[in-house]
């Protein structure tokens, strides 16, 4: 039996989060049997859910107060001959330990040491059996899947042996993080050692790990997409034109390149629709405020993935 686990921050529940998993889930129903998602996060909404199939089974991670976990792992994380060894290699590898460096590498190693105690308390609701083939998915690449190797290497003692551990890769949220401490990608030898597929977002985001020592043989392209449900005609332009763009308001976008370019744009009534919502939501506000009367924009916020191609279909 071919089993998937998923580790997920939130998805599928609110807010919303990790949009693109939710078209990959027909294609993984179509080659695992058993398809089981672990959101980690300690903020998540239980009674606000996204739509997706009953046959996927969900089991939401048992969050304590930060407080509570903090004190029951300290003690595994700070007597961890992983934890001094990777600290030791910070340290000699980028010369760079100051108090933001050294907050976030211990946020590192105790939020991947929470969400592996959890999964492991967890996972026997599966009942997986030692003869089973085991997948465990890490959507992003970091914290989670230092988790997710670490579960890997837990579950093979316990002698399950036909398990593979693989995580998707993307852009802020993990790849780039290595930015702030002098591109050093925290845990990168044991994530490396120990996992067996990395799938990256884009080509950007693999040639930086491959720069920062991961091997290249772990690594494959596999953009995030989406299905094609439009039907497509000629446009038709009749002086009104209309921008849409869809995506998280963070400086990585760049939405406030789109708000510069509109405020030269006067000869033309144009339309810019924003699908998407983020902690630079009042920056780009305070650009839109000085966009000249002729622009005229609508900024959505988030809102659920089918629900935005009828807004699509609508727009065009």
């Amino acid at each position: 039996m071919k089993n998937l686990i998923v580790i997920t921050h939130l998805f599928p529940y609110s807010p919303p989060s990790e949009q693109f998993l939710k078209d990959e889930i027909p294609y993984l129903l179509d080659f695992f049997d058993s398809v089981s998602i672990f959101p980690a996060s300690r903020n998540l909404d239980k009674n606000n859910s996204q739509k997706i199939s009953n046959k996927i089974r969900i089991y939401p991670l048992k969050r304590e107060s930060k407080f509570k976990e903090i004190l029951t792992n300290f003690y595994f994380v700070f007597f961890s001959k992983l934890f001094w060894i990777e600290l030791f290699t910070l340290y000699k590898k980028t010369k760079l330990f100051n108090f933001f460096a050294i907050k976030m590498f211990f946020m590192f190693s105790l939020n991947s040491e929470i969400i592996y105690k959890r999964m492991i308390s967890e996972i026997n609701l599966l009942k997986l059996k030692k003869e089973d083939q085991i997948y465990i998915y890490s959507y992003w690449l970091n914290h989670m899947s230092l988790s997710s190797v670490k579960l890997k290497l837990h579950l093979k003692d316990r002698g399950y042996e036909n398990i593979v551990s693989f995580s998707r890769s993307h852009g802020s949220n993990d790849v780039f993080l290595p930015l702030k401490t002098n591109n050093y990608f925290i845990y990168k030898k044991y994530i490396n050692d120990n996992i067996d597929m990395i799938y990256n977002t884009s080509e950007k985001g693999m040639d930086y790990l491959q720069y920062l020592g991961f091997n290249e043989n772990l690594m494959k392209l596999f953009y995030l997409g989406i299905e094609d449900r439009f039907t497509h005609h000629e446009a038709d332009f009749n002086g009104n034109l209309t921008i849409i763009t869809c995506s998280s308001i963070i400086p990585l976008k760049r939405l406030d390149i789109v708000a510069k370019a509109l405020k030269s744009v006067s000869n033309i009534p144009l339309n810019w629709v924003h699908f998407g919502d983020g902690p630079s939501k009042s920056d780009l506000k305070d650009l839109i405020s000085s966009l000249p009367n002729n622009i005229n924009v609508r900024l959505h916020g988030f809102i659920d993935n089918n629900e935005l191609f009828n807004e699509y279909k609508k727009l065009t």
